[in-house]
């Protein structure tokens, strides 16, 4: 797999997780199974973010990054943050690591092929920079994705 490929493939389930909003009046945060993930202290309808950063990330609106890596997400608005991840000392071995997240508004046809795709295991949202919890609607659930 190609380093940015690789880089960006767990972004991009995050994305689609966190796209994969569906309005309904239960909370979306009982399941059936364990939930080992622990809530944001700042939005308990998420998990805790882990990633450090050295700087505050920039939220960027970029829907052409989406599109051109998914072809038929027929993303209509996103924003984005990508930041270099602190992980430890530096070492001349080892690549930079950076992590890249966000939330996007998809086409209905995206949507449906989601749900298709779901385990109907709620669960809390995706562990985001908190700086997009914004771009998530409230009044939505959200489901694992196989």
């Amino acid at each position: 797999m190609k380093p940015t490929l690789k880089l960006l493939a767990p972004a991009l389930a995050v994305i689609a997780l966190v796209s994969a909003c569906f309005p309904s009046a239960s909370s979306g945060r009982s399941s059936s199974h364990k939930n080992t993930l622990s809530p944001s202290k700042l939005d308990p309808r998420f998990a805790e973010f882990r990633y450090t950063f050295t700087e505050k990330p920039e939220i960027q609106e970029r829907v052409d990054i989406l599109n051109e890596q998914w072809l038929n997400l027929d993303a209509t608005e996103a924003h984005l943050t990508l930041a270099f991840s602190r992980t430890g000392f530096f070492e001349l071995n080892n690549e930079p690591e950076f992590w890249m997240s966000g939330v996007a508004t998809i086409s209905d046809e995206a949507t449906t092929m989601l749900l298709n795709k779901t385990n109907d295991n709620r669960t809390l949202l995706p562990g985001i920079y908190p700086g997009l919890y914004e771009y998530v609607p409230k009044d939505c659930t959200f489901s694992n994705i196989d």
